[in-house]
């Protein structure tokens, strides 16, 4: 980001703090404070991307994140939703995908801090150890996490979440046997490959035409906590805690001080209800036999046959309790949609 932007979004964020500050202690007063996920993918200071961020960056945004806001994990987001109560600034982090690079400093600095963390990733490219497709695009072969990482971040205390078996556009598919194959594929292998519960899920690519509401439901059917978006937007007390709004980790901490502290232009962004409803043509009757109820049924009884949706190209589009094992010391060594616009900074990869 150019010093002129950056000195107009701070300049901005000034001009309406009197506006922030009322409805702060208003927000606080009545328990009704809203709250803020943000979302990254990779932590890295070689081959820069639009979805990278250096780790002095990353650094610097922790450290200014846990000195004004309490961190919380997303059992603790869903968990004040349903209780529609929050009376303080929150923010959870969250990160898509599975880089590799993330175990280097990003994961153990956060595992080290005690700072609670999701950990979205989607499984074809962990245990295939294949490239993602947004990365070759640019000539870019970016090693993706192995299930020895998942299964050290579990111990270091950080909790991890599903994001599709293979990085699909989900707004792309309406069969719902190959929506279960990726949202509930990906779930079970993850559970039998960590034994740990994984209730939260985020849609790749994350932008409103990257998800329906037949995919919103057979996620709930599956028996997810949350599903997450990524095209801005706060979590307000009174939405539905089933849906999350969250906000793209700009490497520009000017612009993360203006999004976190409730920017005014996004206040008004809610969940389309029409999202929430159940889908019409969604019934339990058309799931595979692998579900909740039965969950030791073989792949191949539930493994729908997939179309050539599922191998479309990727687009523009980013962890809770468990035994913490020490982490070693050696390993320390733009502007989401508006409402209202078509407009987009960066969408979750």
């Amino acid at each position: 980001m150019s010093l002129k932007s950056e000195i107009l979004i701070e300049a901005y964020r000034l001009a309406s703090q009197p506006w922030r500050w009322l409805r702060q202690w208003r927000w606080t007063r009545s328990g009704r404070y809203p709250i803020v996920v943000l979302f990254y993918h990779r932590v890295a200071d070689t081959n820069p991307t639009d979805w990278t961020i250096s780790r002095a960056g990353f650094a610097q945004q922790v450290d200014w994140l846990q000195k004004h806001f309490e961190l919380l994990s997303m059992d603790e987001v869903h968990q004040r939703m349903r209780k529609g109560y929050n009376d303080r600034p929150s923010v959870a982090i969250t990160f898509d995908d599975g880089y590799a690079e993330n175990m280097d400093y990003a994961l153990p600095m956060l595992a080290e801090r005690k700072i609670p963390c999701m950990y979205y990733v989607s499984t074809s490219f962990i245990l295939n150890q294949t490239y993602f497709p947004h990365d070759e695009q640019l000539g870019l072969q970016l090693q993706p996490n192995s299930v020895r990482d998942l299964k050290r971040i579990v111990q270091w205390g950080l909790d991890i979440g599903a994001h599709t078996r293979t990085h699909l556009d989900i707004g792309k598919v309406t069969d719902v046997q190959q929506l279960e194959y990726e949202l509930g594929g990906c779930r079970r292998e993850l559970i039998n490959l960590l034994n740990v519960p994984v209730e939260h899920f985020a849609f790749p690519y994350g932008q409103s035409h990257n998800f329906t509401a037949q995919a919103i439901e057979v996620a709930r059917r599956l028996g997810y906590k949350t599903v997450s978006a990524a095209y801005g937007g706060y979590n307000h007390l009174g939405d539905d805690p089933f849906f999350i709004q969250r906000v793209h980790g700009d490497p520009s901490l000017t612009r993360i001080k203006n999004w976190v502290t409730l920017d005014p232009r996004w206040t008004g962004l809610h969940p389309d209800p029409a999202w929430l409803s159940a889908a019409k043509h969604t019934t339990a009757e058309a799931f595979r036999p692998w579900s909740d109820a039965n969950p030791t049924a073989s792949e191949e009884a539930w493994r729908p046959t997939l179309t050539s949706s599922a191998s479309s190209t990727a687009t523009t589009e980013t962890c809770g309790t468990a035994t913490r094992s020490a982490i070693p010391t050696s390993l320390f060594e733009h502007s989401p949609q508006q409402p209202g616009s078509n407009s987009v900074f960066i969408s979750g990869r």
